[in-house]
C-alpha cells in the first residue's frame, strides 16, 4: 500500500484548511462582532434601568406633589382666614356654653399675628377663663383638640374655691393656626 498524498490532500488536508480558513475569515470576526453588540445590549439594558428608575422617581416626585396639593387645599378648606376668625372664635366660644361652662374671661395676644410676613399661616393667641365642672372643662378642651384650627394649649391653670367646690375656675392659653387671607398658592 502506497501512500498517495494527493488523496490524503484531498480528503483530510483540503477540508481541514477550508475550516481553518473559514473560521478566520467568517467565525472569528462575526464572532467579534456578536459579543460587542451582547456588550452594547448591556450597555442599553443598563441605560433603561437607570431611565426606569428615574421615571419611578419622578412619578414618585409628582405623586407627593400632587398630596402636598390635595393637602393645602384641605387646609384652605378647615382653616379659617385671619379676616373672619373673630367670627370664627365666637363660634368656638358658643360651643361653651354647650358644655355648660361659663366665660369668665377672654383675651387676645395681638402680638402673635406679627411675625413673618412671607408665612402662609399665622398662630393666634388668645387666653379663655372659664369656670365650670372639670368634667366640662375636659370636654370642651378636647372638642377644641379635635379640630384642625387648634394648635395646643400654651399654658394652663385650674383653681378651686372652697365654697364652690364642684365648680373649678380655669385658666387656658390656647394658641390655633389661620390663614393669612385668601387662597393658599401652589408653588
Amino acid at each position: 500500500m502506497k501512500f498517495e498524498f494527493k488523496k490524503f490532500y484531498l480528503w483530510f488536508l483540503l477540508p481541514l484548511t477550508l475550516i481553518v480558513v473559514w473560521i478566520f475569515v467568517f467565525y472569528m470576526p462575526f464572532s467579534a462582532k456578536v459579543k460587542q453588540k451582547e456588550k452594547e445590549i448591556a450597555t442599553i439594558k443598563q441605560e433603561i434601568k437607570a431611565i426606569e428608575l428615574n421615571i419611578n422617581n419622578v412619578m414618585d416626585i409628582k405623586r407627593r406633589g400632587d398630596q402636598v396639593k390635595a393637602s393645602i387645599q384641605e387646609i384652605q378648606l378647615q382653616l379659617p382666614t385671619i379676616d373672619v376668625f373673630p367670627d370664627f372664635m365666637i363660634k368656638v366660644l358658643k360651643s361653651i356654653r354647650k358644655e355648660s361652662i361659663k366665660l369668665s374671661s377672654f383675651s387676645s395676644n395681638l402680638s402673635s399675628l406679627e411675625g413673618k410676613p412671607n408665612l402662609l399661616l399665622v398662630h393666634p393667641v388668645f387666653e379663655i377663663g372659664l369656670k365650670g365642672r372639670f368634667i366640662n372643662m375636659g370636654k370642651f378642651i378636647d372638642e377644641l383638640d379635635d379640630g384642625k384650627y387648634f394648635r395646643g394649649i400654651l399654658r394652663a391653670k385650674i383653681s378651686y374655691d372652697e365654697k364652690e367646690y364642684p365648680i373649678l375656675t380655669g385658666k387656658f392659653t390656647t394658641e390655633f393656626t389661620a390663614r393669612r387671607s385668601g387662597v393658599l398658592e401652589d408653588k
